[in-house]
């Protein structure tokens, strides 16, 4: 990693310090500087990664302006250093999709995700813009639900931005992680594992709920992380969505889900991750049921939409099983109720996803502030 400072004048090079970056030793910072003048009037600052992908490239571009000169403490604080590779910037619906990278300390892999920054994200000064985290399902890309589920354009609509987190691991190395579509790469199921040798990377669930939101929030200072973020999911995602909302009560303002896997503890997608990742203690998977989770759930209670489709061929399945999640919620007594959608003649699809992706963005925009 190379830092470069440059501005008029004469410049002197000195070695700075040794950093580490993801408990990996980078490179030797150096610092140009202008040694005939204590005024700095502009600084630009490039960032080349040469560990970490594939091949070298710069990871961010960050030009800073100050009124006098810069220490080594000051451009940390300053966040110079960034997590994520850009690999595109999009232009969609007057706002942008960034694809990016980046190497997970819990993962132990490389990470994609695809962030869309609505219009008014591009502008905001006084006010951060509201967050949906948006977890996919059985063998999907961050790219799957970007191209397909029409997000965007209701995020743009109603000015929040969208996360679309990947569905597992890549590249583990893992013997059998690419042997069955369900289970696996592509196939995360947003849990943190507890059997060999899946424990060592297949952490889904504190990767997108802690680390994930965590780096994001540094690199998108305009985008409010911490205390306006809502959540939504389909399939294996909608289980991820359900279960990060009630395992994390007041962290996630609302839920909403597609063809949810509702009651994992009971079917057989369930039942082939669970064990495997989670072992054959069953005490361990109902950590990760929502119709177990909700019946002990203490923290704001906000309607959780669903939309199912009736045509559906793992709804027929009794894979998904939203009823159980009903009834659980009921006897619960969950104040503001489930709102099951069972809609004819639609599948698993993005077809169904995009047909009533905007339902789902004007619940979270009204829990989000904004609607009234």
């Amino acid at each position: 990693m190379v830092l470069l400072l440059e501005s008029s004048g004469s410049f002197l090079v000195l070695p700075i310090a040794k950093i580490y970056f993801f408990k990996y030793k980078i490179a030797n910072l150096y610092w140009s500087y202008n040694r005939e003048h204590a005024h700095i009037d502009y600084i630009r600052i490039y960032i080349s990664i040469l560990q970490f992908f594939k091949s070298p490239g710069q990871i961010a571009i960050i030009a800073f302006t100050f009124s006098q000169g810069i220490g080594l403490k000051e451009i940390i604080s300053k966040r110079i250093i960034m997590a994520f590779k850009v690999s595109q910037e999009i232009y969609q619906f007057g706002g942008r999709l960034y694809k990016l990278s980046h190497p997970s300390e819990i993962t132990k892999t490389s990470m994609d995700v695809n962030v869309f920054v609505p219009p008014q994200g591009l502008d905001a000064k006084d006010k951060k813009i509201p967050v949906l985290l948006y977890l996919s399902g059985l063998t999907c890309t961050p790219n799957n639900a970007t191209e397909k589920s029409f997000f965007q354009y209701f995020a743009s609509k109603y000015g929040f931005a969208v996360v679309f987190p990947d569905t597992s691991p890549r590249g583990a190395k893992i013997e059998g992680e690419d042997e069955s579509w369900d289970f696996g790469t592509g196939a995360g199921f947003y849990v943190d594992s507890l059997a060999e040798p899946w424990s060592n990377n297949y952490n889904m669930y504190s990767y997108v709920h802690k680390e994930l939101l965590s780096k994001l929030a540094t690199q998108f200072p305009a985008l409010d992380f911490e205390e306006n973020i809502s959540i939504t999911g389909h399939s294996m995602g909608g289980l991820g969505a359900l279960c990060g909302f009630l395992k994390n009560p007041g962290k996630y303002k609302s839920v909403s889900a597609f063809a949810p896997i509702s009651n994992p503890s009971t079917c057989p997608w369930g039942h082939k991750a669970f064990s495997n990742y989670l072992g054959k203690d069953e005490s361990q998977w109902l950590k990760y049921d929502p119709t177990h989770l909700i019946k002990e759930y203490k923290g704001d209670q906000p309607t959780i939409l669903i939309h199912q489709g009736a045509a559906d061929g793992f709804y027929k399945d009794k894979q998904l099983q939203p009823e159980n999640l009903v009834k659980a919620a009921e006897e619960a007594g969950y104040k503001g109720g489930i709102d099951l959608n069972i809609v004819d003649g639609y599948d698993h699809s993005y077809f169904f996803i995009g047909t009533f992706s905007e339902e789902h963005a004007k619940h979270h925009a009204k829990y989000l502030g904004l609607l009234n």
